[in-house]
């Protein structure tokens, strides 16, 4: 598949694993749907110089649901265009109690706006009022291990996603 050249990211390695992780909350962050939390999108992985996976869709296309095809390949919607194995956080907090146009939140994604009374979709592309992530995070690395703080409205709150393979 294509390697996407205007992703944000960075690479984990020790001797015999190399690992390629998108950034989260850049604006060239090649995920940006609101299902999978955006700080553990693995790119790729290398083991002993074989590749395991990589990117596995040719496009993503708004409109799409959750993955189709045609003539080009395979085509993945906003919240399934993602790669390598990823965290998703199934409970969207709040979303029963909130009214139409009201806030939610969805761990590892940020505050998100509820558009109708229909039940919660993960597929579906919600709007962002508030990222988990934000450009004055910063991003804590060093060869084989990273940190991604999230930021939350509480200032006592800061909790992170660690990546360590050394």
């Amino acid at each position: 598949m294509h390697a996407n050249s205007t992703t944000a990211q960075t690479s984990l390695a020790s001797t015999s694993i190399r690992v390629a992780l998108a950034l989260p909350g850049g604006g060239e962050s090649s995920y940006r749907g609101t299902r999978f939390d955006w700080s553990g999108v693995v790119s790729s992985l290398e083991f002993q110089g074989h590749t395991w996976f990589g990117r596995w869709f040719e496009r993503m296309d708004p409109s799409i649901h959750d993955f189709t095809y045609d003539s080009s390949g395979i085509i993945a919607g906003p919240c399934t265009a993602v790669t390598g194995p990823v965290e998703e956080f199934t409970a969207a907090l709040g979303y029963q109690d909130a009214a139409v146009g009201g806030t939610f939140v969805k761990i590892g994604v940020g505050v998100l706006r509820k558009p109708s009374d229909a039940k919660y979709d993960s597929f579906h592309l919600y709007g962002a009022t508030w990222s988990s992530f934000s450009s004055r995070s910063t991003i804590r690395r060093r060869d084989s291990a990273m940190n991604t703080p999230k930021r939350f409205d509480s200032p006592n709150a800061s909790p992170c996603s660690s990546w360590n393979i050394g």
